[in-house]
């Protein structure tokens, strides 16, 4: 989770932090098997990571940001809060909307490709599409947001197989694009917000479906891929 909307909403229980976390880390189990290293790369304040550790809770955890302060670095709730990578190997490593914010995205990619674990697990997470492009993405410091397709090409280039690729929240892309359209013009800001009980409820249920649908590989306001190291 980003740490500049820390102040907007509380991932614990916000209809959008828990939606995806819930499908990626239903497509995490999928895949990732005997894990015993989990790095979490552009972390911020480590929610995708403290969630990944109740599937594996013994596993060893690391939360990687370079924008930490002094005050936020150590270990808590399970989790090393760290400036730079360990050396060590993981076997699973979380890029939940992180590639965005580098200029250079393969090259972050390939950096923990280079280290990884044999048959690593990448759970990768992006914005989709340029035609969602908003003061919320102004706010947050993005450089682009991606298509399923550049995503995939991203990861395959940087030497990373593709197991599933697919978008999330297609359900809201409607909405969510005549907002964005709306909102165009105005100053950056995050569209997150605190939702009330009843809009937090109707949500999570609206987007329970998604969980239960075909692989949408159509539509969506972001983009995941799961992949696997093949070197």
């Amino acid at each position: 989770m980003d740490l500049k909307e820390l102040d907007y909403v509380d991932p614990s229980c916000h209809w959008y932090y828990q939606h995806k976390a819930k499908a990626i880390l239903t497509a995490v189990r999928r895949h990732a098997v005997g894990i015993n290293s989990i790095v979490d790369v552009g972390a911020g304040s480590g929610f995708f990571c403290q969630e990944a550790l109740r599937l594996y809770p013994e596993t060893t955890a690391f939360c990687v940001d370079p924008n930490y302060s002094a005050e936020q670095l150590g270990f808590r709730n399970g989790m090393q809060f760290v400036l730079a990578p360990p050396e060590s190997a993981a076997g699973l490593y979380l890029m939940i909307d992180v590639l965005e914010h580098v200029a250079d995205d393969r090259a972050l990619v390939r950096e923990y490709v280079r280290v990884a674990q044999d048959g690593a697990i990448f759970a990768v997470s992006v914005p989709a599409f340029m035609s969602l492009w908003s003061p919320h993405d102004v706010f947050l410091e993005h450089y682009r947001r991606y298509t399923l397709r550049e995503l995939v090409s991203t990861l395959e280039s940087s030497g990373l197989e593709v197991l599933e690729a697919r978008y999330l929240f297609g359900l809201i892309y409607l909405p969510a694009w005549i907002l964005r359209r709306i909102r165009r013009d105005g100053r950056p800001r995050s569209d997150l917000r605190p939702s009330r009980s009843l809009t937090n409820a109707v949500l999570t249920r609206i987007l329970a479906l998604e969980l239960h649908l075909p692989r949408n590989t159509v539509m969506g306001t972001s983009a995941f891929v799961i992949a696997r190291n093949r070197k």
